[in-house]
């Protein structure tokens, strides 16, 4: 799903504006109702934003990245202690 997010904390390291969703300022209602007006306004966009958003989430977040994640922090640390 597309989202619109403030632009605070850890959300914004997985969100992407114009690509995977809209990101505003914090505290800004204004941009806000902007973001969602034209997201309402334009469906396509809305559908672009979400398949962009469930490829980025299917890339970065499978089983096997995790795997290959997990499978590098366990061999750094058997490295490290060496």
């Amino acid at each position: 799903k597309a989202t619109v997010i403030s632009n605070s904390g850890g959300i914004r390291d997985y969100c992407k504006d114009a690509e995977t969703s809209r990101i505003v300022p914090v505290g800004d209602a204004d941009a806000l109702e902007t973001a969602l007006e034209a997201l309402r306004k334009n469906p396509g966009e809305l559908q672009r934003l979400g398949e962009n958003a469930r490829a980025f989430v299917d890339e970065k977040f499978s089983i096997d990245e995790h795997a290959k994640r997990l499978h590098r922090v366990i061999v750094d640390a058997v490295n490290g202690a060496k």
